[in-house]
């Protein structure tokens, strides 16, 4: 039987974290209205997938519109 390491368990959790970080700061571009259903959507996604739960943090501020 394998079994992962501190490290990888380490490791794996980092990626976790960086890849929720990445979704987060590109949902955060979508207009308000719009965010509300993606994240309803991916929470259902990830239910589905019997994904462990993440912790809810704050939404990253919307990124001011281009000019």
């Amino acid at each position: 039987m394998l079994s992962l390491t501190d490290r990888g368990r380490g490791l794996v959790a980092q990626v976790l974290a960086d890849r929720h970080a990445e979704i987060a700061t590109i949902v955060s571009r979508l207009p308000a209205d719009r965010r509300a259903g993606l994240v309803e959507a991916l929470r259902a996604l990830t239910d589905a997938a019997d994904e462990p739960p993440v912790a809810r943090r704050p939404a990253p501020p919307p990124e001011p519109s281009a000019p």
